[in-house]
């Protein structure tokens, strides 16, 4: 589900110029034949600052999809860098998020309203499942009292 996100902004982005997509985000499009064709003609002549700024685009997707709910410092940082470049208006710099989007003709405020959308889900998916807190002094209690396997009834549910 994942790839298959970065991937249609990646076919998105080699789209013929002229077509719309009139889906929601990251809403697969049916090609014809020679719209196939054009692609990959056109994916053969992209300039190796378009192949660069493709994977910068795609890195920054991966990011923040894969790591919302990271729990190390290091994915965490990925994750708040790569909203933050996708959420900053200023395009100065030639490998801003809205410069990126121009070259490839995106509309950078429907990627990031992809994006925020599959945020939402994927905390909401996060979210649903119960987190239990076991302690060692539980453990040794429990191992005295019989050789019984730990159960979710013997654990402390934190949070309902």
């Amino acid at each position: 589900m994942l790839d298959e996100g970065i991937e249609l902004v990646a076919h998105a982005i080699i789209r013929p110029s002229g077509e719309v997509n009139g889906g929601s985000s990251f809403q697969a499009d049916t090609l014809a034949p020679q719209q196939y064709q054009q692609t990959k003609r056109r994916k053969a002549c992209r300039e190796p600052e378009q192949e660069l700024m493709l994977a910068v685009l795609k890195e920054a997707i991966y990011c923040i999809q894969r790591y919302v709910s990271a729990r190390d410092k290091l994915r965490t940082r990925q994750y708040i860098e790569a909203k933050n470049w996708i959420m900053e208006e200023d395009s100065d710099w030639p490998f801003a998020f809205a410069n990126i989007c121009e070259v490839f003709a995106l509309t950078p405020q429907y990627i990031r309203a992809g994006l925020l959308r599959r945020e939402e889900m994927n905390l909401a998916k996060v979210s649903k499942g119960k987190i239990y807190q076991f302690t060692a002094g539980q453990a040794r209690q429990n191992a005295s009292h019989s050789n019984s396997k730990l159960t979710p009834s013997k654990l402390t549910p934190l949070h309902t």
